[in-house]
């Protein structure tokens, strides 16, 4: 099913080659988009699993063992977009409070505090200045 790219609106599925997304939001000229990816054993800590078969009946996937990455993904345009179908509002609704988390979490990371300790972990040799050597 071919769509023009002016009836994408947020929630729905898209796909651009052989990659499929979540509009997450829309300006005038950029998208924020959210990678969908079939499950796998290694789990990111912004992955949202939807619950239910019905979460992604209306999202147009063959497959359903998918879980969506809440890493935005910013994107120009919606040229080479073509719809797939949309997410239900409870679906998107854990969504933004997983991108909430995950932007919170990113804050602290890059902390001038954790940023310090992370950098000082790479530069260390395991041993301290000074130290006596035993024989």
């Amino acid at each position: 099913m071919f769509t023009n790219s002016a009836q994408i609106v947020c929630g729905d599925v898209v796909a651009c080659g052989a990659s499929v997304y979540v509009v997450q939001e829309m300006g005038e000229d950029e998208l924020t988009l959210l990678r969908m990816e079939s499950q796998c054993g290694v789990r990111h800590r912004a992955d949202v699993v939807p619950e239910h078969w019905s979460d992604l009946a209306l999202s147009g996937l063959p497959l359903q063992d998918v879980v969506i990455r809440c890493v935005p993904i910013r994107r120009y345009g919606t040229a080479n977009l073509t719809k797939l179908g949309a997410l239900p509002d409870t679906l998107r609704k854990r969504i933004v409070a997983a991108l909430k988390r995950e932007a919170m979490v990113r804050r602290f990371e890059d902390s001038p505090s954790v940023r310090s300790n992370l950098l000082a972990s790479t530069a260390s040799r395991g041993r301290r200045v000074g130290a006596v050597r035993y024989a």
